[in-house]
């Protein structure tokens, strides 16, 4: 929306600076000495009437007497048909910015003619527009709407990634995809939803540790140990004072330290049942943080989360603790790969189109607006 505002104003600005040239002025109103006379003229010329010879005059006073009057005639007429263009647009904006990141970003219906602000509520709606010019990419790519859109996109450019041909090429093709889960979404996912993938890493390590019997065991806790830095690399890679981003930073030794510290450490004691049941609802939750990421299927992905936790709890269903650090990592893996596998059938529906009664025309077209 923003972008197609801007783009609306500077083709205004762009037609008046080709259609107004001092040569065509000159022709049209060379005659008339009187700036007062030549706005009129200008007014009725164009057919804009006395917002013309308001905006002439206010102009005068804004800039004095110092600007030529072609290049006048020019600022006026750009500034009054910018306005036409703000007065259509603004309400939206104003509405999806009222809505923040966090309302979707799916506009409302718009009216084939929205109706006038008033003076207060379109300098409102200038700020909106100018504060919305001012987000940053990567503020905007981790809301949940956008955050969907590059997450799909991340996917899709993984086989990029991978030679073409037969052969030997077959085979990369086929490691890459095997690992695809393992060293790519996670990370990806990190990027893209830091703290949700610091959340999830947690839960993710504290899966693996109940089947191990150990908090901190190799291989198992070794991939989840990358995700929680590459977690907290993106999270705090955002914040903007020096110092704190500094300190931040060094919170990237946290995860390799826990693997250290931790070593020997051991969780409570349960039961086969009981282990079963709690790793399988730490990976569970896990999953649902990554499905969430990237999908609005509120129905389904719960249902693809719960499956996920049922592969983790059935590598270790019935049996205790497996002192091998490579079941952790296996169980990682079958998560994982589900996740990666069930993703691309969860992604977002299209919206419906809106029907129309029988008998009733349909609503004017945005470009058929713009070209009115």
């Amino acid at each position: 929306m923003s972008d197609w505002t801007w783009g609306r104003l500077d083709g205004a600005a762009s037609l008046v600076s080709v259609v107004a040239t001092d040569e065509r002025l000159q022709r049209s109103f060379g005659g008339i000495e009187d700036p007062t006379a030549l706005a009129r003229a200008v007014a009725e010329a164009t057919g804009l009437g006395e917002a013309f010879v308001e905006a002439w005059a206010a102009h005068v006073v804004a800039q004095g007497d110092s600007v030529a009057p072609w290049d006048r005639v020019r600022a006026v007429l750009t500034e009054l048909r910018q306005r036409e263009v703000l007065a259509e647009e603004l309400p939206l904006i104003a509405e999806l910015h009222a809505r923040g990141p966090r309302g979707g970003n799916r506009p409302p219906p718009v009216p084939p003619a929205p109706p006038p602000l008033a003076p207060e509520a379109f300098e409102d709606a200038v700020r909106a527009l100018r504060a919305i010019g001012a987000e940053e990419v990567s503020d905007l790519v981790r809301q949940r709407d956008p955050r969907r859109a590059a997450l799909r996109a991340g996917l899709l450019a993984w086989p990029a990634l991978q030679p073409s041909g037969r052969g030997g090429a077959r085979l990369v093709q086929g490691v890459l995809g095997v690992l695809k889960p393992l060293v790519y979404l996670p990370f990806l996912y990190a990027v893209l939803a830091p703290w949700p993938a610091l959340a999830a890493a947690a839960l993710m390590w504290t899966g693996i540790a109940f089947c191990t019997g150990q908090w901190s065991s190799l291989p198992g806790h070794v991939p989840v140990c990358l995700y929680a830095m590459a977690a907290l690399a993106a999270g705090t890679g955002r914040f903007r004072p020096p110092g704190l981003r500094y300190a931040a930073l060094a919170s990237l030794a946290v995860p390799p330290l826990a693997l250290w510290l931790l070593r020997g450490h051991q969780p409570p004691d349960l039961g086969p049942g009981w282990r079963s049941l709690v790793i399988g609802a730490a990976f569970a939750l896990a999953a649902a943080g990554v499905l969430d990421a990237g999908t609005d299927r509120w129905l389904l992905f719960p249902v693809a989360a719960l499956v996920a936790g049922g592969w983790a709890a059935l590598v270790q269903f019935g049996r205790p603790a497996l002192d091998n650090g490579w079941w952790g990592a296996l169980m990682l893996y079958a998560v994982l790969f589900w996740v990666t596998f069930v993703l691309p059938w969860l992604y977002p529906r299209a919206a419906p189109r809106p029907t129309r009664r029988p008998g009733t025309q349909p609503p004017a077209d945005r470009s058929d607006r713009v070209n009115r």
